[in-house]
């Protein structure tokens, strides 16, 4: 039997296979079906097909563009173990993105190389910019202008935080959690 009782109804066993980990955290908060149960996420294909086999969920999301085996490859090698299971491919951004539209790339939080969606950019004539703050910090006369600039707007009151939710330093691992969860809009602060 593949799906858990609850009740009079069988709940559905849900696998997420993404390689970022917002968009695997977005789809299990935004997952609102009460027969779904989230029983694991995976970052790639190789994972993701482990952990099919010790979860046998009933349905899979799947991301196309992954490190280490792709989503096409992950699907076939799912289907092969179970013909019956459900997938839901995810768009990509690029997929979404509308056209002549640009992609900001920012930040890095793995080593892992990010896929680079050339068939979708090439279609929809998307500019796809890489960004990191040290294109700000290695310039000195930049990094002159961004520092003044913020001190000006300091000083005048101009930035006002957003503050997402206030723990004390009791809730510090509730505080962590939440962080983790990637559900904040602003900033989270614990105060001593």
């Amino acid at each position: 039997m593949t799906a858990m009782q609850s009740g009079s109804q069988s709940m559905l066993k849900l696998m997420i296979v993404d390689d970022s980990n917002i968009i695997r955290r977005r789809i299990e908060r935004s997952q609102q079906i009460a027969r779904l149960e989230v029983v694991g996420a995976a970052s790639n294909g190789r994972e993701a097909v482990d952990l099919f086999r010790r979860t046998q969920p009933d349905v899979v999301t799947m991301d196309l563009t992954m490190p280490e085996m792709d989503g096409v490859e992950c699907v076939q090698e799912l289907v092969a173990i179970n013909s019956k299971v459900l997938i839901l491919v995810v768009s990509a951004l690029a997929e979404a993105a509308a056209y002549e539209g640009t992609i900001f790339e920012y930040g890095a939080l793995a080593p892992e190389p990010t896929p680079f969606p050339l068939y979708a950019a090439l279609s929809k004539g998307l500019t796809v910019r890489g960004y990191t703050v040290r294109e700000i910090l290695s310039v000195p006369e930049r990094k002159a202008r961004a520092v003044n600039y913020v001190f000006q707007h300091v000083a005048a009151g101009d930035f006002k935080p957003r503050i997402d939710r206030v723990f004390r330093f009791a809730q510090i691992v509730e505080a962590h959690r939440y962080m983790e969860s990637n559900q904040q809009i602003g900033k989270i602060v614990v105060t001593v």
